[in-house]
């Protein structure tokens, strides 16, 4: 298989068994692995490939650390909090709508 940088790529799936407390537990284990290269400024394209099996969007946050002699890119999860604050931010608030959840608030503070 060949990615569209034209170097060669790797995709392995296989299920791995264990015994866990006299229980047959099972773990599928998925790798992938491609090439890509360095370009300009350092820049690195995650193939099309990668970007579907983590279900990565454009504007995505990756953590990105050394381990040894390897890069490791992390998918970063948008925590609730900023999901929280995203969504309230499309809403118009009316002065008695604030004035009302703060009471609320300050009730619940209490």
């Amino acid at each position: 298989m060949r990615g569209a940088s034209g170097l060669k790529n790797f995709y392995c799936q296989s299920d791995l068994y264990y015994l866990s407390n006299n229980v047959l537990c099972s773990l599928r284990v998925v790798e992938l692995e491609e090439l890509v290269r360095v370009g300009e400024r350092f820049v690195v394209v995650l193939p099309k490939s990668v970007r579907k099996m983590l279900s990565l969007k454009k504007g995505d946050l990756l953590r990105v650390s050394v381990e040894g002699e390897r890069i490791v890119m992390t998918p970063v999860k948008e925590e609730a909090f900023e999901v929280f604050r995203r969504v309230l931010s499309g809403i118009e608030w009316s002065r008695k709508m604030r004035e009302e959840c703060e009471k609320a608030l300050v009730g619940e503070a209490r």
